[in-house]
């Protein structure tokens, strides 16, 4: 199931994101991610503005994670501290 169409606004998307995380009232957590020993502390906004630069294939993907894990009434955070760990571990 595909949820962000091929011809989907980029700025559509960005709106999403920043609806569906402040709803779920975690838009202004920060999260902690340790790597190579080292504790890093990354704040949710830094986070989106990281996954609104990803190509449109993964913004796919991720929409349709939060969507799933929504419908089920999973935690949204548990997903946003995979992200935060993969974007410390492509930065640093």
């Amino acid at each position: 199931m595909i949820l962000l169409a091929k011809g989907e606004n980029k700025m559509r998307f960005e709106k999403w994101l920043d609806v569906f995380l402040e709803e779920k009232g975690i838009n202004k957590n920060m999260i902690e991610i340790e790597h190579n020993e080292i504790l890093h502390f990354v704040e949710i906004e830094a986070l989106t503005d990281f996954i609104k630069s990803l190509p449109i294939e993964h913004k796919r993907k991720i929409k349709n994670t939060f969507v799933m894990i929504d419908f089920k009434n999973g935690d949204c955070l548990d997903f946003l501290n995979h992200l935060a760990k993969g974007m410390v571990m492509t930065t640093f």
